[in-house]
C-alpha cells in the first residue's frame, strides 16, 4: 500500500515539453500583443515603448527557441527556466505599473 505522501516528486518535465513551452511562449506573446493594445488606446507614451519592447522580447524568445528547435538542446532545468520567463513576461505585460526595462 502507498501512501499519498510517498508518491514521486513532480520534477516540472511535463511543463517543460515543447507543447506545454509553446502554449505558455503563445499565451506570453498575446499578453504583450495586448498590454501594448492598451497602451496605445492610452495615448501613454512611455507605457508604448515598455511594451513594444517586451513584445519584440517575448516575439524573440519564442521564435529562437520554439520555432527554430533550440529549446531541445536545453537541459530540462533550463526549460523550466525558460517557462518561468515566458510567465514573467506575461505577468508583466498584464502589470498595470510601469515595466522595469533594463
Amino acid at each position: 500500500m502507498a501512501f499519498w505522501k510517498d508518491r514521486p516528486e513532480d520534477d516540472g518535465a511535463v511543463r517543460a515539453t515543447e507543447t506545454a513551452l509553446r502554449r505558455v511562449a503563445d499565451a506570453a506573446v498575446s499578453d504583450a500583443v495586448r498590454a501594448l493594445r492598451r497602451a496605445l488606446h492610452g495615448d501613454d507614451v512611455e507605457r508604448q515603448h515598455e511594451t513594444t519592447l517586451l513584445l519584440m522580447l517575448a516575439r524573440q524568445l519564442r521564435d529562437d527557441l520554439l520555432d527554430h528547435g533550440a529549446w531541445s538542446r536545453l537541459a530540462a532545468g533550463e526549460r523550466q527556466q525558460l517557462r518561468r520567463a515566458f510567465l514573467m513576461v506575461a505577468l508583466l505585460a498584464s502589470a498595470r505599473g510601469p515595466i522595469p526595462i533594463a
